[in-house]
């Protein structure tokens, strides 16, 4: 469960994972407003849609 492994202060296990460039779009994101996190969201979604391999 994890409990046996000590977790510093303000990590979540998460950046373990992430590549460099991950984290810091991660890191970036979290200080947006709610504004701003929702237009990235729709940028990603509309240049995954736009770059996606077609049928």
């Amino acid at each position: 469960m994890g409990y046996d492994v000590r977790m510093e202060p303000g990590t979540d296990g998460l950046n373990s994972t992430l590549a460099p460039d991950e984290a810091q779009l991660l890191s970036l994101y979290r200080i947006l407003d709610e504004g701003n996190k929702k237009a990235v969201l729709d940028f990603v979604r509309f240049k995954n849609l736009d770059t996606a391999p077609k049928p």
